[in-house]
C-alpha cells in the first residue's frame, strides 16, 4: 500500500512523472522508464523516502528500506508554577540551526503554514506532532494566551520509541511591563 512517485525534469518546462502502489508483499514494478528518474516512497506510519535514485534495468529487485516516521513531543508548562497549560498552539518550521547531514524535506498542515500554528486542548499539557521525516531538525514555537512565546531552534524529530517529552516552560506575561 505504500505509494511510489518518478519524475524526471526536462528543461524548465517539460516534465515526465509516474506513479504506483506496492502489492501486499512490499513489491512494485515500472517498465519504460526514462533516463534518470528520481523517486519517492510514501506509506502511512513511515518517513518519506525522498529525491532518490534507484538502479534501473538489473535482474536483481532494489530494496527500499523506509525508516518509522518522525515525530516531536512536548509539555507545556507555566514557567513559575510547573502547572501544565491546557490550551496553546504550537507551529513548527525548519530549523536555522541546519547540519550538513540533517535530512530536507517539506512542511504542510496548520502546524506549519498557518500564522498561529496547530491548536491543542491537552488536560496535562501534552502534545504530538507525528508525520514528520525522522532526524529532521525543526524551530517549535510554542504559544499560549497570556504567557510569553518559548521557541526552541533546533528540535529533532525521532521515531515514537525514541522521542522524548521536551518541556516547554512558558512566562506568564507581566502585564505591568506591558506599554
Amino acid at each position: 500500500g505504500a505509494f511510489v512517485y518518478y519524475e524526471v525534469s526536462r528543461g524548465s518546462s517539460m516534465e515526465i512523472n509516474g506513479r504506483t502502489t506496492t502489492d501486499a508483499n512490499g513489491n512494485f514494478d515500472f517498465d519504460s522508464l526514462p533516463e534518470k528518474p528520481v523517486f519517492q516512497v510514501r506509506a502511512d506510519g513511515y518517513s518519506e523516502f525522498d529525491s532518490a535514485e534507484l538502479p534501473l534495468d538489473g535482474n536483481e529487485r532494489v530494496t527500499v528500506t523506509l525508516e518509522p516516521e518522525g515525530m516531536v513531543r512536548g509539555k507545556v508548562v507555566d514557567a513559575e508554577t510547573r502547572k501544565p497549560l491546557q490550551t496553546f498552539n504550537v507551529k513548527i518550521t525548519f530549523s536555522p540551526d541546519r547540519r550538513p547531514d540533517d535530512p530536507g524535506h517539506q512542511l504542510s498542515g496548520a502546524r506549519a503554514t498557518s500564522r498561529d500554528g496547530e491548536r491543542f486542548v491537552s488536560p496535562d499539557g501534552l502534545f504530538t506532532i507525528k508525520d514528520l521525516v525522522r532526524k529532521m531538525p525543526l524551530q517549535v514555537t510554542v504559544a499560549a494566551e497570556e504567557y510569553e512565546r518559548g521557541t526552541y531552534r533546533r528540535v529533532v524529530a525521532e521515531a515514537g520509541d525514541e522521542a522524548e517529552v521536551i518541556v516547554f516552560p512558558l512566562l506568564p506575561i507581566d502585564k505591568s511591563k506591558l506599554t
